[in-house]
């Protein structure tokens, strides 16, 4: 069963979700599993996709390793960059690459076209503090498949009936 990942804030105010296919089609998305706290919501689609489902990356990653991402920000169109994988703290992975406002969800794949996590926020710090928040020029932050099971999305999905997204609580 195919279904779409992406972070938990980018649809936690929406009344409808749905995805916009480059042809102008929309295609309603259910939440399946909403996870605030790890910022991940798994979404059903309301009618078989077109694309192929992506691999799960399941190793360890590797400072250094390249990276892919596809978002579609703002109104800039489907937007490709790519970079390295720069650390981790916590949960999240510190991406290396340009980043673009309006980004979150977006997919993030390892150098062999493996799914690796979605992007939940970008790092925004001060260089002077008479100064506003400026980007910290490429660093994104990932939020790796790894912090939910495979179980946990199959089990999810085998029990959706359609109603209220499985909200979890840590």
């Amino acid at each position: 069963q195919k279904f779409i990942l992406t972070a938990a804030h980018v649809i936690e105010a929406c009344e409808e979700v749905k995805l916009i296919e480059y042809t102008g089609e929309t295609i309603s998305l259910k939440p399946v599993v909403v996870d605030s706290a790890l910022d991940w919501a798994v979404l059903q689609p309301e009618k078989e996709l077109p694309l192929r489902p992506a691999k799960f990356y399941r190793a360890d990653a590797e400072i250094a390793m390249k990276l892919d991402m596809v978002s579609w920000p703002s109104d800039y169109g489907m937007v490709y960059t790519d970079g390295h994988l720069a650390g981790s703290q916590g949960p999240s992975y510190y991406f290396q690459t340009f980043c673009w406002l309006g980004s979150s969800g977006a997919s993030i794949f390892g150098e062999d076209g493996s799914f690796l996590g979605v992007l939940h926020g970008i790092k925004v710090g001060y260089y002077d503090p008479m100064m506003p928040p400026q980007l910290l020029n490429g660093i994104c932050l990932v939020r790796p498949l790894t912090s939910i099971s495979d179980k946990q999305i199959y089990e999810a999905l085998r029990d959706y009936d359609g109603g209220e997204a499985r909200h979890i609580n840590h």
